[in-house]
């Protein structure tokens, strides 16, 4: 296996040499390609996949559907997914929080770029004569 790595690189470097000069490369390329073949080898020209030829149920057996249990950080009281609480102490139970928000505060980054949409609308408005609005000058 040593010895075809050794001849794969040999081919690679005399394909690279044959780029610079007239010889053809296509008969070093298969010959690069039929020795990574024939040792399982990688090459610039092959690649192994692998392939799991293992059945993992009977073909006749229909597929079964359900949900999957999944294991709860410590703390987690074992209850509904759509409306999970952290289960806490009794005397620090004044309400049962609610799981952490992940997301962005979409409406506040709304408002903000609507401010400085009308902000920057505003400044437009107050330039005299900009080429955007008319002047109002008479003649």
């Amino acid at each position: 296996m040593l010895w075809a790595r050794n001849r794969i690189e040999t081919l690679t470097d005399a394909i690279r040499q044959a780029r610079h000069t007239a010889e053809p490369q296509d008969a070093l390329r298969d010959r690069v390609v039929a020795l990574a073949l024939d040792h399982h080898l990688v090459s610039a020209y092959t690649s192994l996949v692998a392939v799991d030829l293992t059945p993992v149920r009977p073909a006749d057996t229909p597929m079964q559907h359900g949900a999957v249990p999944a294991n709860l950080p410590s703390g987690w009281a074992d209850t509904d997914p759509a409306q999970a609480r952290i289960a806490a102490p009794a005397s620090a139970q004044i309400g049962a929080p609610a799981l952490a928000r992940t997301a962005t505060p979409a409406s506040l980054q709304l408002l903000i770029g609507l401010a400085l949409l009308a902000v920057g609308f505003l400044l437009l408005v107050s330039r005299r004569c900009s080429g955007f609005i008319a002047c109002g000058q008479r003649r």
